[in-house]
């Protein structure tokens, strides 16, 4: 299952009003503060992400769907991306 699938699938969960990338989190697809850390708290389990690696500026800068799927797109590849470094 790839990431916006996953993602929608917990906006579903949450009953989100929405799933589209430009909906805002919080004004548009209506989720409180305890569903957005939900979402994201089973996000980070479902592709082994450290939710404590995340910073207040992840926080501060997930105001959209599509920020939420981009900041967990960019943490999925960074295992990647540090491995290919090594063995280069």
């Amino acid at each position: 299952m790839n990431i916006g699938d996953v993602l929608q699938k917990e906006l579903v969960r949450v009953k989100a009003k929405g799933t589209s990338p430009e909906m805002r989190l919080r004004e548009d697809a209506g989720l409180t503060s305890l569903a957005l850390i939900q979402v994201l708290t089973r996000l980070c389990t479902h592709f082994s992400i450290d939710i404590y690696s995340l910073s207040d500026r992840d926080f501060a800068t997930m105001t959209t769907v599509g920020d939420l799927e981009a900041l967990v797109r960019a943490r999925v590849s960074e295992p990647a991306a540090a491995a290919d470094a090594g063995s280069a």
